[in-house]
């Protein structure tokens, strides 16, 4: 099953090791779709075709739980390790994510069930035009700025995206949306922006989060219940997307999952475990930095923005930018220019957002194996022992586990 499905994954090759994400059938998106479709939405994008692995006649309710970072060959070494029988009691699927494999970007596709270039979210840092400034796209702040920082500059959150999110679309359909997400996110702009349209739930911990699951759950009612948990990607970047800590966080979660949700579903109730993307290992002796006094900058207009793994440039010669990487770093990434990746589908189908061309500047870089490019922009910066962002198969293949309800 799985192994039809990432042969058709791996198909979609950009480079000997960089993938596309997989837009038209197994991607965040198309996952998305599928839920909306159920609750009987209309959709801009095929549905993930989980109807074909099990019957979902008569589900009324549907949970999904993203767990950051929680990639699929993530897991699969975690299964190495440790017993998940939680991949047993239902149907253990693959997917994509989007590109970048970043939150800021793949949070927004599961709260639009729209692309990467269609809700114009392209990174955790971004060159905003309209504001004349590098923005850390989590915080809605210029660099080194206090949170939400730009709301003060008049970014109006509820006509950022210029898009629906799926809680108002669903709310349309008569279906109850729910948004569960951490007490420390839940008055945030971006938060407030991606679950606009539903009743949002804030959690203290894992278990204060299930507990509200639980009690949503025994409403009779049609109902959609979306749930992010964030720590795994934190343990990650900080000790390592294979440390002992990350494995741990992830093994723990599934089984407070099964324990407190699995065991007491209803048969009306589909739970859905995803990932935003996954996490690659990678080291500082394979790191790559810059700052305001590096020649990088006698190319560009104003400082890389994107990601550690992925960057944008925006340059008055994208040409000679290209050349000049190429010589310097011909093993540690792909140089491509921003109409290419966007002709190629590197960040999916539909109509554009009207500042998505802005934001992709005129080059894209997508490292190899575990490189990372970094720019000091306050000169707080850090290495990390793991990160995420490009193309591999690590940081692409997210897991989809299904389940469905037992009881009556």
């Amino acid at each position: 099953m799985n192994e039809d499905i990432l042969e058709e994954i791996l198909k979609k090759r950009i480079d000997d090791e960089l993938f596309l994400p997989d837009y038209e059938r197994f991607s965040i998106v198309n996952l998305v779709a599928f839920l909306l479709k159920h609750f009987g939405v209309e959709t801009h994008h095929p549905p993930y075709p989980l109807g074909d692995f099990m019957d979902l006649n008569g589900v009324k309710k549907i949970v999904l739980v993203i767990l950051d970072a929680m990639g699929y060959r993530n897991l699969e070494k975690l299964r190495e390790r440790r017993t998940l029988r939680i991949l047993e009691r239902g149907k253990f699927l693959i997917g994509t994510s989007v590109f970048p494999t970043t939150t800021a970007t793949a949070l927004t596709s599961f709260c639009t069930a729209l692309t990467p270039q269609e809700h114009g979210m392209m990174g955790y840092i971004l060159f905003l035009k309209e504001f004349g400034t590098l923005t850390n796209m989590i915080e809605f702040s210029p660099i080194g700025f206090p949170r939400d920082s730009l709301l003060e500059r008049g970014l109006n959150i509820h006509h950022f995206l210029e898009r629906e999110t799926i809680f108002q679309k669903l709310r349309k359909e008569g279906v109850k949306p729910v948004a569960v997400t951490a007490n420390i996110f839940r008055n945030t702009g971006l938060s407030k922006m991606h679950h606009e349209g539903a009743l949002v739930k804030g959690y203290h911990s894992i278990s204060d989060m299930v507990t509200i699951i639980k009690k949503i759950l025994r409403e009779d009612e049609r109902t959609f219940v979306f749930a992010y948990w964030g720590l795994a990607d934190t343990l990650g970047h900080r000790l390592g997307a294979d440390g002992a800590a990350y494995q741990t966080e992830l093994y723990w979660i599934l089984r407070i999952l099964e324990g407190e949700l699995v065991n007491i579903l209803p048969k009306d109730t589909l739970l859905i475990i995803s990932s935003d993307h996954g996490q690659v290992k990678t080291s500082w002796k394979e790191e790559v930095w810059w700052d305001r006094r590096h020649e990088i900058n006698s190319f560009l207009e104003v400082p890389p923005s994107g990601e550690q793994r992925m960057m944008y440039f925006h340059s008055h010669n994208p040409e000679e930018l290209k050349r000049y990487l190429e010589s310097h770093h011909p093993e540690k990434g792909l140089y491509i220019f921003s109409k290419e990746a966007f002709e190629i589908g590197l960040f999916g189908k539909g109509e554009t957002h009207p500042r998505f061309f802005d934001r992709i500047g005129d080059l894209v870089l997508i490292t190899k194996k575990d490189f990372s490019f970094n720019y000091k922009y306050t000169g707080k910066e850090e290495s990390l022992k793991g990160r995420h962002g490009s193309l591999t198969e690590i940081e692409l293949l997210i897991p989809i586990i299904a389940i469905r309800g037992l009881r009556d």
